[in-house]
């Protein structure tokens, strides 16, 4: 095999199919779908038994307790035999020749991972590429991948499997020592991953208390918790704090309902000291990156709350904040 392709899936018959028909009608044929059904409540797992009887390139995991997203992605992993291993959520589709290109690349080049571009698909159909930016920023520098569209890639599972990559919370604890292992990055703009977004989507407009905490809040704080434990150059250390981690509670906090970012200040007071406290860096003393002492937020709920008032802070400022207590 050269692509093993893990799908978790949970709730999503009303895609399953035209996502199945993507991957099934690939112009590369050497590829195994594992398709991991995450105790799903609708007709999901019945749609899988009816393609797996057609194409014996279909693996089916039948998960009898709910596991979630990383859970899922992890359990195809566990069994994935391809060469290289690519994830597509099963409410997204890919174009037909989207693995051959990232294989061909990754061959050609010996790269560990192969990125393609995204397209996002809005509620209304219209499609928008949305990752040119973020494919010239990693031809300049492999870490600017950091994983965050952990679906548009290939890996290379030697890779994987060297270094003990897997999934805990999400996928920025696979995508983040992914990039900081992989030999080399390459990218193609013409593979298309066919993202569609929905009105409950990660990126949604509106957040409740419980998805702020659960998946900014908890995400950044296990995130940062991987990245200081890697040799990142501190260049690049600071540029994702700046850049992706420390944005994550703002994101979600200025998504919140009004009531909820009023019931919530506090609480984002807390864990931004929290994260202030968290970063650390081996060697910031050693480069002397400032002259402010302790990689600590030292700064008041007061600070934090004004702090707040932007409605979206701009990683300018982010980098402010960050060399100015680091």
């Amino acid at each position: 095999m050269r692509v093993s392709v893990i799908l978790p899936i949970y709730n999503v018959e009303p895609y399953l199919r035209r996502c199945l028909d993507s991957l099934i009608n690939q112009t590369m044929t050497e590829i195994e779908i594992i398709c991991v059904n995450d105790a799903s409540p609708d007709n999901s797992l019945q749609i899988l038994k009816e393609y797996a009887e057609k194409d014996s390139r279909i693996k089916i995991i039948d998960l009898k307790h709910n596991m979630g997203a990383a859970g899922a992605r992890q359990s195809g992993l566990d069994i994935a035999n391809g060469e290289y291993v690519g994830f597509v959520d099963p409410d997204d589709y890919v174009n037909t020749d989207f693995f051959e290109k990232l294989y061909e690349s990754a061959k050609k080049e010996n790269a560990d991972i192969s990125k393609g571009a995204v397209i996002t698909v809005d509620l209304s159909g219209n499609e928008t590429i949305t990752s040119n930016k973020q494919n010239n920023q990693i031809r300049q520098n492999k870490f600017n991948f950091h994983g965050q569209n952990l679906w548009d890639a290939i890996y290379r599972t030697e890779m994987i499997r060297e270094h003990n990559i897997h999934f805990e919370i999400d996928i920025f604890c696979f995508g983040l020592p992914a990039t900081f292992w992989a030999n080399k990055i390459v990218v193609r703009d013409d593979a298309f991953y066919k993202y569609i977004r929905r009105e409950d989507s990660c990126d949604s407009q509106i957040f409740s208390v419980y998805k702020w905490q659960h998946w900014n809040v908890r995400g950044a704080r296990y995130y940062l918790k991987i990245l200081n434990s890697l040799d990142y150059p501190l260049r690049t250390y600071v540029d994702i704090c700046a850049q992706f981690i420390f944005p994550l509670y703002f994101w979600g906090y200025d998504r919140l309902s009004k009531f909820d970012r009023l019931k919530s200040t506090s609480d984002m007071a807390d864990c931004l000291i929290e994260f202030g406290t968290l970063l650390k860096y081996k060697d910031l003393f050693k480069n002397k990156l400032t002259d402010y002492g302790p990689a600590i937020l030292s700064v008041n709920k007061h600070k934090l709350e004004r702090l707040l008032k932007y409605r979206y802070v701009k990683s300018k400022l982010i980098k402010k904040i960050l060399v100015k207590f680091c």
